[in-house]
């Protein structure tokens, strides 16, 4: 009976290394390398269980056409969280280079890493996963969605992935295995985001990166992150970004992922040199508070397959043009409405003086609500200072009132004038007694 006859069939999100591993534990197997060059012509070709650079090689593979080798790195590699940022024209070169295998280079094609920044892959796992897949399929394997380097946390049970760094060995995950690398902690609602949208990409075949840059423009327009599209600031969005629960939950972890906690690579993104980085996608958008991780997921699957996303993340049925709205976001009209000067309303937006004339600016009615909110407020603030200083002063004449109040009653002279008439006939006269001859 050959080998192939007794292979396993590999599991839906079961990762190539997984399967590997479980053909090297059925078949007994003592020496990895043994293991390694039967299944895929290479004696460590249990080190590469993120990229394997002979899949070509495979068993799975042979004498399949190169649609479907770029199905099985897409379906069981890490690939498959790369693969969709790249042009469609790039990913068919990529499948013929595995399937001939005469460019052992299509990885760095594949992931953007090269010899000086290579990628980091950690073997991830789900505790409660391996109780499950023991229990329904009968053995424990290393899922796909889990390898992607943005997801910290698993979907199905809501909690921290276990870390390995590396292995020389085929293994499965196992039961009682606590890992070797630091856990999130409990799982915010960002990183959850960060998970639901990283699982999207296997079923996106080409992400229009485009159609992502506007609607990202957008929703961080909505948030009062930015006045324009245009002209927007771009320090701005790197201080925004940084006072995210997103760049703290970053900023703690012990991977390539914490040199993303500072915002200053969103405006290559966006503008500059308007990159299509995969980890720097999944990144920026799982930030972009939304309702619920998979309200943020589903958007950025519509904004993915170039369905445009109107600012309250819903896809358009009329997609010609995303609106532009003329008032300004809610959470900028809320912090005016509820600030009581520019600075309150700087502490509330965590922004510049200048931003907050920008939205002045951008906003005619707002700015209108503004003005007159702030005139009724000063209204009320010089009545009430020229109120209680008679109430404490009872025998004051007009002129103490005159000199003690002059700020405040030249203020209502020029924009409450009928007020402040009022106010000077209820104040007793200049002078009350008849002065001395030699005062």
């Amino acid at each position: 009976m050959s080998m192939r006859s007794t292979l396993p069939s590999i599991l839906a999100d079961e990762t190539i290394f997984s399967w590997c591993s479980a053909c090297h534990l059925m078949m007994c197997g003592t020496s990895s390398a043994k293991t390694g060059v039967a299944l895929l012509g290479g004696g460590h070709a249990s080190r590469q269980h993120d990229l394997p650079v002979s899949l070509g090689r495979l068993p799975l593979l042979d004498g399949a056409r190169y649609e479907q080798a770029l199905h099985m790195a897409r379906r069981h590699t890490v690939a498959g969280y790369y693969l969709p940022f790249l042009a469609e024209g790039v990913q068919e070169d990529i499948a013929r280079r595995i399937q001939t295998g005469t460019d052992r280079f299509w990885r760095r094609l594949c992931s953007g890493m090269s010899r000086t920044r290579p990628a980091s892959h950690p073997l991830k796992w789900c505790a409660d996963c391996v109780v499950d897949d023991q229990e329904t399929v009968g053995r424990a394997y290393w899922h796909a969605d889990h390898q992607f380097p943005t997801v910290l946390t698993c979907r199905r049970h809501d909690g921290p992935l276990l870390q390995r760094r590396h292995t020389n060995n085929w293994l499965l995950p196992r039961p009682h295995d606590s890992g070797d690398m630091q856990r999130v902690a409990r799982p915010a609602s960002e990183i959850d985001t960060l998970a639901e949208v990283s699982s999207k990409l296997r079923q996106i075949c080409v992400v229009n990166t485009e159609s992502i840059r506007r609607s990202a423009l957008v929703r961080l327009q909505t948030l009062g992150v930015i006045h324009s599209i245009r002209k927007a600031r771009h320090d701005r969005i790197e201080r925004w970004f940084e006072g995210t629960e997103m760049s703290s939950r970053l900023r703690s972890l012990d991977s390539e992922l914490s040199k993303l906690c500072c915002g200053d690579w969103i405006p290559d993104l966006l503008w500059r040199r308007k990159l299509a980085v995969a980890t720097h996608w999944t990144v920026l958008w799982a930030a972009l508070d939304w309702d619920s991780p998979r309200s943020g997921a589903m958007a950025f699957e519509d904004a993915a397959n170039g369905r445009p996303v109107a600012p309250d993340s819903q896809a358009l049925l009329f997609p010609d043009a995303i609106p532009v709205s003329g008032r300004a976001p809610d959470v900028v009209q809320e912090a005016f409405a509820t600030g009581d000067s520019y600075a309150e309303v700087m502490r509330l937006l965590n922004a510049t003086r200048g931003d907050v004339v920008r939205w002045l600016e951008f906003d005619p009615q707002l700015r209108e609500e503004w003005r007159q909110r702030m005139r009724d407020g000063r209204q009320a603030q010089c009545v009430a200072r020229i109120r209680n200083y008679v109430a404490d002063h009872p025998e004051a004449r007009r002129q103490d009132i005159e000199s003690e109040c002059a700020g405040e009653l030249r203020w209502l002279r020029e924009h409450a004038p009928s007020l402040a008439r009022v106010l000077y006939k209820s104040m007793p006269g200049r002078l009350l007694m008849q002065p001395s001859l030699f005062d």
